[in-house]
């Protein structure tokens, strides 16, 4: 059964401790926590503790589990939680990743709690300090995924073989999701499965109903963000699919309950490789910055007869695929751009001004971090890619500039778009190209 996160908006008290690792920073902006109730915790582990993340993830399968997120942004200048908010993030390095925090309800607080992924956030002031080193290592064993590690030939086994002759970028709100698809209009495979999630879970389109699985498609998570990953928990089968998902140190709270959903009713391998794994038209490539967002798995989609690759980098910054950065980078047919169009350290890939090459940007409107940034298209532009409507002049897209109802974008090399024949009732066919 899944944790309750995942599920609506509920009411709950204010949790007075939590035990939580830091997966997301931006410096002077925000910070991210994912987390689970000390007490609560310190309770169901009184007679030991799980040493491993099958163990813990079942455990916290039951336990009152939460995000936590800190934007200075969000408040007016000069407030009392706009300055808590900004000494938070300055004094962040004294802290650590691994914190204990210490909580009350307060509605002129800098913080925002998270008791399921669809809420709005509570406002909440804190107290944090670094979590005591047993209580730390205890953690970090438990969710860690190393007893999950597969072999290349294990991975290679269950990525698709047969060409890839397009890919769907779907308009999943605020978050990322991509569809591979082959000569027949089948789903062979899943590059994120992703929704709009916190504060953002509105930009999710309603007529977004359901990702098709009917083929049995593999899912590569790019990262262990929820925003990433959050479309399996709308539909609830994709949790039976095989993922590869980088070995990324999984916070104690949501990321570790879905680790374990993913365990309890589908197949998880974890790729910890640092050479680029290739098979068919695929080739998944370890980023190399630091962070959740830069440290996951690029992927780089071969067209037919070995046409150029459409890049698909997660959260990741340019600047973090090997590939972009070798004397002679590796060129790009089409660029889904990074981060949403977000903050991504380094030089985007050049447009090679194909007539089919296309940017797109999957994001959600409103969102509260300014995506996409006018540096991100800036620079991009500097790069010859053209990200504005998708009329006859611009070819380039955004997934919420939406064709009707939706905003899929599909990016083929050359050829139309192949016709899904499925009747499963998905609703993923390319809305414009």
């Amino acid at each position: 059964m899944p944790n309750r996160f995942f599920g609506p908006s509920f009411d709950s008290e204010t949790p007075s401790r939590l035990y939580a690792l830091s997966i997301g920073f931006s410096p002077d902006t925000r910070e991210l926590f994912d987390a689970v109730d000390a007490d609560a915790l310190d309770g169901a582990t009184a007679l030991g503790f799980p040493d491993a993340i099958r163990g813990y993830g079942a455990l916290v399968e039951h336990l009152p589990v939460y995000a936590l997120e800190i934007d200075a942004a969000q408040f007016p200048e000069d407030t009392r939680p706009a300055r808590e908010a900004r000494h938070w993030l300055a004094t962040r390095e004294a802290r650590g990743d691994w914190v204990e925090l210490r909580l009350r309800a307060d509605p002129d607080g800098a913080g925002l709690l998270y008791e399921s992924i669809e809420s709005e956030g509570r406002p909440v002031t804190m107290q944090a300090e670094p979590l005591a080193a047993p209580t730390r290592d205890r953690l970090t064993r438990a969710t860690r995924l190393n007893e999950h590690l597969a072999q290349r030939r294990t991975l290679r086994s269950v990525l698709p073989s047969v060409p890839i002759e397009g890919v769907v970028v779907l308009d999943v709100g605020q978050g990322s999701a991509a569809a591979l698809v082959d000569g027949s209009g089948d789903v062979c495979a899943y590059v994120d499965l992703g929704a709009g999630v916190l504060r953002h879970a509105g930009t999710y389109p309603s007529a977004m109903q359901d990702f098709c699985l009917v083929h049995g498609p593999a899912v590569i998570l790019s990262h262990w963000h929820y925003d990433h990953f959050h479309g399996a928990n709308k539909t609830p089968q994709a949790q039976q699919l095989v993922w590869i998902a980088p070995n990324q140190t999984l916070g104690p709270g949501p990321q570790s309950a879905m680790a374990q959903a993913i365990l309890s009713n589908g197949t998880l391998l974890v790729w910890n490789g640092r050479r680029p794994l290739r098979h068919g038209a695929l080739t998944l490539e370890r980023c190399t910055g630091s962070g959740q967002n830069r440290s996951g798995i690029a992927v780089w989609v071969e067209g037919p007869g070995g046409a150029d690759a459409i890049l698909l980098p997660g959260d990741a910054g340019y600047a973090d695929i090997p590939s972009l950065n070798r004397g002679r980078p590796r060129r790009v047919r089409s660029l889904v751009v990074a981060h949403h169009g977000g903050a991504a350290p380094g030089t985007p890939p050049p447009d090679p001004h194909h007539a089919d090459s296309r940017a797109v940007i999957s994001c959600g409107l409103p969102n509260r971090y300014g995506h996409p940034l006018t540096r991100a298209l800036s620079d991009l532009g500097g790069q010859g890619w053209s990200i504005g409507a998708p009329t006859s002049e611009i070819d380039d897209r955004m997934t919420y500039m939406r064709n009707g109802i939706l905003g899929h974008t599909g990016l083929t090399w050359g050829a139309p778009f192949p016709p899904q024949a499925c009747s499963c009732g998905c609703t993923i066919q390319a809305t414009k190209s």
